[in-house]
Order: C-alpha cells, then structure tokens, then sequence
C-alpha cells in the first residue's frame, strides 16, 4: 500500500469516527468524555506504535451497537444510559486492548 493511500484510508476513518461521534454521542452530551478517551487511545498508539485509528473506530462503532442492542432488550433503559455506562465502563479502552 502506498502511502498516499494509507493517507486516504486514515482519513476515511477519521471521518466515520466524525459521524459516529455527532450522530451517536454527542446528542447526548457525551461528545467530550468520549474524545478524552478518543485522544488517549490515540496517543497510547502512537507511545506504542500501533495502527491505531481503524481499531479505534471499529471500537467505538462496537460500544454504539451494543448500547443499542441494551437498550433494545431493556425499554425501560434507553440509549444514552448504555453508551454513558460503556464510557464509564471502558468498552471501547478493553476492545481496543483486546484487538491490537
């Protein structure tokens, strides 16, 4: 793969990440707990060297379906609960540990 088009693709990413965040958290007004976390993952992959915005993404977009799946078989929960509990939890933190 070229540069250029790893450049291309982590941009793509970095994107999604975008929609992800304003479409999924940011109603809630979890936008800022969720970039701390963002950033401090972002900053253990380059501190470690790994690739790590895809992992990171795919992290985040995994914590949105399974808060959406939660609150789907609990009505009396709704979304904003499980995605703020995922923060609390670290959800995304533990899959990006367990994917690299």
């Amino acid at each position: 793969m070229t540069e250029r088009k790893a450049a291309e693709i982590h941009g793509e990413i970095l994107h999604l990440l975008k929609v992800v965040i304003e479409r999924d958290f940011q109603p809630f007004g979890l936008e800022e707990p969720l970039k701390t976390i963002l950033y401090d993952l972002a900053f253990r992959a380059a501190e470690e060297n790994w690739s790590g915005w895809k992992i990171i993404f795919d992290g985040a977009c995994w914590a949105v379906e399974t808060a959406r799946s939660l609150a789907e078989r609990n009505p009396d929960k709704d979304l904003c609960y499980y995605l703020e509990m995922g923060l609390k939890r670290g959800w995304i933190e533990n899959y990006v540990t367990g994917m690299r």
